[in-house]
């Protein structure tokens, strides 16, 4: 029962993210110089006035769709949790200098630590759904919120800001890693998150059945989990033997942080 299964799978693929939602974008305040412009979008972001933050995004930036949410227009399953982020961000703090060119701004900044609350309750809803059954690792936004609602404030972080003067007006970069870093220093780490993925795998072999859950963002997993499911006389197991069998499945990999195996006993089945 323990034995891994190779198979070839069938990917469907729910995709949480989407690029630019068609919203309106208004004229962006004059700006003298870069490090003005960033004032004035992180300003933006404080006032909660997401129409004029999104004057200084260029399309492929994932806070295009967070600040639709605010519009009625986004991704349904994840409209609930953009709308959250966009009410509590702009709860951070910053100072501004001179970059060593004209496009380049330092920014110094105290934010909530979104992204480590979020892995926390990613990794708690893996274990649950993993040793309890249920679905809490696959309703991505329910362990999502967990974080937002659980997040302490961050310490100081020095970021590199490229808001670039171009196309008649100043333009935050979005494709480097330290242009990324920025972003999530803004969010407080969610903006990795704004463009996370759910996919189920699943296939059989040899009377056994697979179903894979996996999380990613972009090209990268942060989180799955694998099951085999299988023909078992379950029906002959005492309450005590079922309880003995969980618990052995469970301590093969309770010394490994943010690891976890369980069992769950069906009707003439059973599923690692």
């Amino acid at each position: 029962m323990k034995q891994r299964i190779q198979t070839a799978g069938i990917l469907t693929a729910l995709c949480v993210g989407l690029t630019g939602c068609g919203v309106e974008v208004p004229t962006q305040e004059k700006a003298a110089d870069s490090k003005e412009a960033l004032t004035h979008f992180l300003t933006d972001l404080q006032e909660k006035d997401f129409q004029s933050a999104r004057s200084y995004l260029k399309e492929g930036n994932q806070l295009i769709h967070v600040f639709a949410a605010m519009e009625g227009e986004s991704v349904p399953m994840m409209d609930g949790v953009y709308q959250k982020v966009c009410r509590e961000l702009g709860d951070f703090t910053y100072t501004l200098e001179d970059g060593p060119i004209p496009s380049v701004v330092m920014v110094k900044m105290t934010s909530m630590d979104y992204g480590t609350a979020i892995e926390t309750a990613m990794s708690e809803a893996i274990r649950t759904q993993t040793q309890e059954g249920g679905d809490a690792f696959t309703d991505v936004p329910g362990w999502i919120t967990t974080g937002l609602e659980t997040a302490e404030m961050g310490e100081e972080q020095e970021y590199h800001c490229v808001m670039t003067d171009k196309d008649g007006g100043y333009f935050l970069a979005h494709q480097g890693y330290p242009d990324v870093d920025f972003l999530n220093g803004i969010t407080g780490g969610f903006y990795d998150y704004a463009d996370v993925k759910l996919t189920t795998c699943t296939g059989s072999s040899g009377g056994q059945k697979q179903i894979n859950y996996i999380v990613s963002m972009g090209d990268r997993i942060i989180g799955y989990i694998e099951t085999t499911t299988e023909p078992f006389d379950t029906a002959a197991m005492t309450t005590e033997e079922k309880e003995a069998f969980a618990a052995e499945i469970s301590s093969e990999t309770e010394e490994l942080e943010g690891v976890y195996s369980g069992v769950q006993f069906g009707e003439g089945e059973i599923t690692l």
